[in-house]
């Protein structure tokens, strides 16, 4: 969650970040959820059968967390064709590179390995761990080291969303505005197009040339990157209208700029 607590009233800000992808629009915040927060979910819901490591329990978790990846892979290739055809050749050539990743034997091997041992949420997060320490091992001291620690980071939010969808926790989720405390992978890019967020505000710098904000231009989802104080001023559920254009995020906005911002999707609708 972001911060804030329970019962407070909602704080105005307007904050201001780097133009990413133009346009303007409205929505509650949402954040992306979290491995431990979804383990204790699982552990609530199915108790010492979420740990369990008796056959049948392990065979439905493999067949659970298998059905995921498929939805998952299906959202982000359907989104990659439709998305593709804005995209230039380098842009590009780093979305075929993600296909291939999605389809790692080795990738599905290790998610099977870790849910004969624990619940969905931590063996996915074991196997994100995984991918980041061995790309940290081999990229030290060498050239490709910033390639490796990238392709690491879309495993991680791969795992993150497979696991998500496997425990029913839909995210990204449509119309709401997506907080990212870091990097803007491809992988959460592609979701947010495929769930048709209505805008991306990212706490970190995006560099130039970045897949992530090439994918929210070709996408049109307004994006603001480097939004300095985000996470002190708003909190999940809060309204938020982002303006991609002038690159600024404000955190429950007033009622006359809610209604200057809906005279002007009116206006452009006409």
């Amino acid at each position: 969650r972001l911060g804030g607590e329970r019962g407070e009233e909602p704080r105005s800000a307007r904050l201001e970040g780097q133009p990413l992808s133009p346009g303007a629009a409205l929505g509650r915040i949402e954040t992306l959820p979290t491995f431990e927060g979804m383990a204790a979910l699982e552990r609530a819901r199915l108790g010492d059968r979420a740990d369990s490591t008796a056959a049948a329990d392990v065979g439905e978790r493999k067949a659970r967390v298998r059905t995921a990846l498929a939805d998952v892979v299906k959202d982000l290739a359907r989104t990659r064709k439709r998305l593709g055809s804005s995209l230039g050749p380098a842009e590009l050539g780093l979305l075929e590179s993600l296909a291939l990743l999605e389809d790692d034997g080795r990738l599905i091997e290790s998610i099977d390995e870790e849910c004969a041992r624990q619940n969905v949420a931590l063996a996915l997060r074991k196997v994100a761990r995984d991918y980041a320490q061995a790309a940290v091992r081999a990229g030290r001291g060498g050239a490709n080291a910033s390639v490796l620690v990238g392709r690491s980071e879309e495993i991680e939010d791969l795992c993150l969303l497979v696991a998500a969808r496997a425990v029913g926790e839909r995210a990204p989720t449509g119309d709401a505005v997506l907080v990212v405390p870091e990097r803007l992978t491809a992988v959460v890019a592609l979701l947010a197009a495929a769930q048709k967020s209505a805008a991306v505000a990212i706490c970190a710098a995006v560099s130039d040339g970045a897949l992530g904000g090439a994918l929210m231009r070709a996408a049109q989802i307004p994006a603001v990157g480097d939004v300095g104080g985000l996470y002190s001023w708003a909190r999940a559920g809060d309204v938020a209208l982002v303006d991609g254009a002038e690159g600024t995020v404000r955190v429950s906005p007033s009622p006359a700029q809610i209604a200057r911002f809906r005279q002007r999707e009116r206006d452009e609708r006409r």
